[in-house]
């Protein structure tokens, strides 16, 4: 199982090539790609987004959001933040999510490595 961040998947679903590309194409084949809440909520709000790219969107497993989630994702911002890093509040949730459920993301977003020392995975 693998979790996607909204910047792979919308590189996917662009049809650009690339390494990351390659990645989701082969997760969403093999139905080991899942999307937290936060990622289907950013590729859904994208306003030229297509309807084959919203379906392929909508057809994606959802991860559960575990009880304690919210204060744990607020916890592991204040972290991240005391550190001088950045954590925007909707990759911190993208993180948060993946970590509980300890999932690898592909991600193009390279400040997913300010979370890397918290426990999570990046492809």
């Amino acid at each position: 199982m693998i979790s996607l961040d909204t910047s792979a998947l919308q590189q996917f679903l662009s049809g650009l090539p690339g390494i990351h590309a390659l990645a989701v194409d082969r997760a969403i084949t093999r139905r080991e790609a899942f999307i937290s809440p936060i990622v289907l909520a950013e590729a859904l709000s994208k306003p030229d987004l297509d309807s084959l790219s919203a379906t392929i969107v909508m057809s994606l497993p959802v991860l559960m959001i575990h009880a304690g989630y919210w204060r744990r994702a607020g916890l592991l911002r204040a972290t991240i933040r005391r550190a001088k890093l950045r954590a925007s509040l909707a990759d911190t949730l993208i993180a948060q999510a993946c970590i509980d459920h300890d999932l690898p993301l592909i991600t193009y977003d390279d400040g997913f490595s300010n979370f890397v020392p918290a426990g999570l995975k990046l492809l």
